[in-house]
C-alpha cells in the first residue's frame, strides 16, 4: 500500500494537528498523510492530503526519500511511505485553526482537529503521520519481516529538515 507523508515547513515552524478527540497519548502530534489514489502521483497525493486535512496549497519543495512500514498487529499489510517537504502557497495567517474530515476515506466516522504552526526546536513532540506510528521510533513489527529504516527528521541550523535513515531493530 502506498502512502504519503507531508512536512510543511513555513517561517521555520512546522504544520501539525492534534485530533479534538483522541487523547494526545494515543493519536500523537500528527502530520497531513494519507494513501495515493488511483492515477495519482506521490507528489500529488501528498498536496491533496494537506489540503484536505489543513485547509491549506501548498507545493512539494523535495522528495525526502521513501521507507517501508508495516502496520502489523494494526493491519496485516507493508506500507511504503513516501516523505515530502513542502511549502505554504499562500501565507499563514492563523496559528491556530480547526479542520478535519467529513467523510474519511476509510469509511469512518467524520473527524475534527486543531491544526497549528509548530515551532521547531529539539527536542520535538513525537511526530504522527496520520494514524501510523510515530517517525524515530517506539513500532513493534513482526520479526518476520524484511528489516526496515525508519526516518528521523530533526531541523538543522538552517532551518531544513535533515532526515536520517537509520535501520530499525530485528
Amino acid at each position: 500500500m502506498q502512502k504519503v507523508v507531508g512536512y510543511v515547513v513555513h517561517d521555520d515552524q512546522l504544520l501539525v494537528f492534534t485530533h479534538d478527540d483522541v487523547a494526545l497519548a494515543i493519536a500523537g502530534v500528527q502530520v497531513p498523510a494519507g494513501t495515493l489514489e488511483a492515477g495519482e502521483s506521490p507528489a500529488e497525493a501528498v498536496v491533496r492530503e494537506v489540503l484536505e486535512e489543513t485547509g491549506r496549497r501548498t507545493f512539494v519543495v523535495r522528495d525526502l526519500g521513501v521507507e517501508r512500514y508495516d502496520a502489523w498487529p494494526a493491519k496485516d499489510e507493508v506500507h511504503e511511505r513516501r516523505f515530502f517537504q513542502l511549502e505554504l502557497i499562500d501565507e499563514l495567517t492563523l496559528d491556530r485553526w480547526s479542520a478535519g474530515e467529513d467523510h474519511p476515506s476509510d469509511g469512518g466516522a467524520p473527524q475534527r482537529w486543531i491544526c497549528q504552526a509548530n515551532p521547531q526546536t529539539l527536542p520535538h513532540p513525537p511526530l504522527r503521520a496520520g494514524s501510523f506510528c510515530g517517525l524515530g521510533g517506539g513500532c513493534g513489527h513482526r520479526a518476520d519481516r524484511r528489516r526496515q529504516l525508519r526516518l528521523l527528521p530533526r531541523l538543522s541550523a538552517t532551518g531544513m529538515i535533515v532526515v536520517q535513515a537509520a535501520p530499525t531493530p530485528l
